[in-house]
């Protein structure tokens, strides 16, 4: 970027109260006027339509917008929908430079860009041009990118090209609500805003006549939102954890700072809405957060948030990624707002103590039933299991009532590892923790060793990009502590091999997907590191936790779940609630209901409602 120009970006006022600050051009105005339009995907589809539909009604004897997609679908779906009269299709981008006055392009990232204007130019060579173009850039681009598409078209005498980027979703976009930003030639801009406002847009921001200042406002604007999107991901995981839920944060945010992205991102996250195709994709919001973060080192301005919030998309759709490839993602494209998947892994809402638990229940050999429960919308009921709603938390005692109904007579525990010495103490024929009392130790020693190490360092290496040396160092200490040759965590299997082994399990697949907050150079460094013989008494112990049949029968490899179990031991009714909660959790919901299926046996009995998910 021009230094020149950019150190100058502080002094730029703008005091604009009218949607448009331009007064309307000359006749004969637009009736005349070719409008092509390049690019109709998420954002350019709804500002293309909205801009034929407003000239086919209000702009009499005014030609049909030419439209241009790299995929012809989109083009022919639009003159499906808006008819001959409104949309014409052009069969290349020459066609569309050469017979279009007006050109809008809106294209996906910068090198689709830069390689349009490229044509473009090309082009328009020869003939040379005897009647004036106007090129209208409307993506999200890096500034200098602005610059070098200006100088590519000053070549050509009659061309003129301002940059005028849009703040808005799709759903504004399709309601002609959108704030345009604009800089360039003035002349162009006038002609442009009154083409806009108010067939597109509901505002126009005028931010001079350097090209490059728009992209500028447009990155400065969604470093804005996206900063806000990271906090209000921080806020709800930070709430879902001190018990609050986020669903009441929700509602203090609706009360406090209704402003729509707040409202709006909050409502996705609170219901894990995360279909990008309905939204603003994660591939984009990278490209816009890569940008951000080049301008803020190239003028020395620090943004934590924005790199905190680039590592947190990046997680997610690394997790995305992996669900897709295992043909488990729920959804084709991520919004932007799924980076609270980070937010929520990062702080352990994973499912990790759903996992000891469950694998408890499973080694005591007792039937149990599950349930679904929405953790962000609790029902009122689960206050009288754990006032503090968090979980897991089982009650025990009673009489038998369902699970909307808890007796005031049962009794109540929460914290996972109560939990599992509970059930260890009631169940002494699974032999959860050994009966001789050194081991008894051993066992208890293990899981402070995992807990005041491992899991913190796989948190801060994976998830906050702290040096790879420290899961490394705390993995050694595990290990240190497992019996020589082979065997559990004491040699036979303990609860405290509950406790570790979805964590251990977990870290494995995160690296063969390759997910962290890691650079490529440590991830290799990582998988050398565990593969070599310095880690081989872990990696054993690993393979064998992950071979135990209590361990393959609770692991759901979509991990992010809700879930409560009911389990009635010694004639007792025993139920724990557990869970997590990311944009996985429909598919997991689903993936547990057909193991439910494979369960049901017997005189068991199968419920499903919108709380309960299985039961037998």
């Amino acid at each position: 970027m021009d230094t020149s120009r950019s150190s100058h970006i502080h002094h730029l006022h703008i005091h604009q109260t009218d949607s448009n600050p331009f007064s309307r051009p000359t006749t004969p105005g637009h009736h005349s006027v070719q409008i092509g339009f390049c690019g109709l995907g998420a954002m350019g589809y709804p500002m293309a339509r909205n801009l034929a539909k407003w000239r086919k009604q209000h702009v009499p004897g005014s030609l049909p917008i030419l439209v241009w997609n790299r995929t012809q679908t989109k083009a022919q779906d639009l003159l499906k929908e808006l008819g001959e009269d409104a949309i014409a299709i052009a069969d290349s981008l020459e066609q569309l430079a050469s017979e279009s006055d007006i050109i809008f392009t809106n294209l996906s990232n910068d090198d689709v860009v830069r390689s349009v204007y490229q044509v473009f130019a090309k082009a328009l060579q020869e003939p040379k041009l005897t009647k004036n173009k106007i090129f209208v850039e409307t993506s999200t681009i890096y500034p200098t990118l602005a610059a070098e598409i200006d100088t590519l078209l000053s070549n050509l005498p009659s061309a003129h090209f301002i940059t005028s980027p849009v703040f808005g979703a799709p759903s504004a976009a399709a309601a002609a609500q959108l704030l345009v930003v604009m800089s360039g030639d003035y002349r162009s801009k006038k002609e442009v805003a009154h083409l806009l406002i108010p067939a597109v847009g509901r505002k126009v921001m005028d931010l001079g006549g350097n090209v490059e200042k728009a992209p500028t406002f447009k990155l400065v604007g969604n470093s804005l939102i996206l900063g806000s999107i990271e906090l209000l991901a921080e806020v709800f995981t930070l709430s879902e954890k001190a018990g609050i839920g986020a669903s009441l944060v929700h509602q203090f945010i609706k009360e406090v700072m209704p402003a729509p992205p707040l409202v709006g991102y909050g409502e996705k996250m609170l219901h894990d809405q995360f279909d990008g195709s309905k939204g603003f994709a994660i591939d984009g919001g990278l490209k816009d957060s890569s940008h951000i973060r080049k301008l803020a080192t190239e003028l020395d301005s620090p943004m934590p948030a924005l790199d905190t919030a680039h590592q947190h998309m990046l997680t997610a759709r690394a997790l995305h990624a992996s669900q897709v490839r295992r043909g488990e993602a729920h959804f084709d494209v991520l919004d932007w707002s799924s980076l609270v998947a980070g937010t929520r892994v990062a702080a352990g809402l994973d499912g990790f103590d759903s996992s000891k638990v469950h694998i408890a229940l499973e080694e005591a050999h007792v039937p149990y039933t599950a349930y679904q429960i929405d953790t962000q919308n609790k029902p009122a009921w689960y206050s009288q299991v754990n006032p503090l709603g968090k979980i897991p938390a089982i009650t025990f005692g009673g009489p038998a009532t369902p699970p909307d109904q808890p007796s005031p007579e049962s009794t109540k525990l929460v914290e996972s590892v109560a939990i599992l010495e509970y059930l260890a103490d009631v169940c002494p024929e699974a032999r959860l923790l050994p009966s001789d009392p050194l081991l008894r130790a051993r066992a208890r020693v293990f899981v402070e060793i995992y807990r005041n190490y491992v899991h913190d360092a796989f948190r801060e290496v994976f998830f906050l990009g702290k040096p790879i040396e420290g899961i490394l160092t705390a993995l050694e200490k595990l290990q240190r502590a497992l019996p020589p040759e082979r065997g559990f965590a004491v040699g036979e299997w303990s609860i405290a091999d509950a406790v570790v082994a979805p964590s251990v399990v977990r870290l494995r697949l995160f690296l063969r997907e390759g997910l962290g907050a890691y650079t490529e150079e440590d991830l290799q460094k990582l998988r050398d590191a565990l593969a070599s013989e310095r880690f081989a008494r872990i990696a054993q112990y690993v393979q064998d936790v992950s071979e135990r049949p209590s361990f393959k029968k609770t692991w759901v490899s979509d991990w992010w779940l809700i879930r409560e179990i009911v389990v009635p031991c010694d004639s007792r009714s025993v139920s724990c609630r557990f869970g997590g909660n990311t944009p996985g959790s429909v598919r997991a919901r689903r993936h547990l209901r057909r193991v439910a299926k494979r369960r049901l046996s017997g005189g068991g009995m199968s419920q499903l409602t919108s709380n309960v998910l299985w039961r037998m």
